[in-house]
């Protein structure tokens, strides 16, 4: 009973909770640029506003341990100053001490995440929201905090978005991450921005609010 708890009060959260619109949003927004991402295997394509000192891209297959059904496509965006890392196998750790970078994703094989059920949609967002903290928090030593969990029709498309950060004030650490998921077939895109430096707390206050409104300007076509 204790293990199905959680699960019945994010249900009833997501019953209780509004869903907020968010229609196309013309102008651009300062400091940014607007980039154009064909997904493999013709799923799509995507429209974004990225930071304007993402200067780098790359795409790479993520590799299971289970063959395509483990294995995930990446989409990667970030300064070309900084470290690039293609994560593989099973396991891996963020070793580099700045990151600054959007990772879009999707698995290989589209089957079995998604069946239409926004509350299962919901509440896997959530649990992947919740995966992605521990991780941080054990690679980053920066204990992180929930500071949005919300649901949004974006350009007619429902999203899910979980964010979190943190700050260690001992190290000057700072940690934090906004994901945000739409249904893609029988599959999620995720949209995961990330962040990590050594500067002070007040410098990266506005990072969660800035990249939320650049996922309000997400547009995908030709993706059912």
């Amino acid at each position: 009973m204790s293990r199905l708890l959680p699960a019945i009060l994010a249900i009833l959260l997501f019953s209780c909770k509004n869903v907020n619109e968010t229609k196309f949003i013309q102008g651009r927004l300062p400091n940014t640029k607007e980039l154009t991402l064909s997904l493999a295997d013709s799923l799509g394509l995507v429209y974004l506003t990225v930071p304007g000192q993402y200067d780098t891209a790359v795409s790479w297959v993520h590799f299971g341990d289970c063959g395509q059904r483990c294995n995930y496509q990446k989409y990667r965006y970030q300064p070309k100053a900084l470290p690039l890392q293609k994560e593989n196998g099973f396991y891996w750790l963020d070793t580099a001490g700045v990151i600054d970078r959007l990772t879009i994703q999707h698995r290989q094989q589209l089957v079995d995440e998604y069946d239409g059920n926004r509350e299962y949609f919901y509440l896997s967002a959530v649990s992947l929201g919740e995966e992605e903290a521990f991780g941080v928090s054990v690679d980053d030593t920066v204990e992180l905090h929930l500071v949005l969990d919300t649901l949004q029709m974006i350009n007619n498309r429902p999203f899910a978005i979980v964010a979190y950060e943190g700050f260690n004030p001992d190290s000057k650490r700072y940690s934090g991450f906004l994901l945000a998921v739409t249904p893609m077939k029988q599959g999620y895109l995720r949209f995961m921005f990330r962040r990590k430096n050594k500067q002070a707390a007040g410098s990266n206050q506005e990072f969660i609010r800035g990249v939320k409104h650049m996922v309000e300007r997400v547009r995908i076509e030709s993706v059912i």
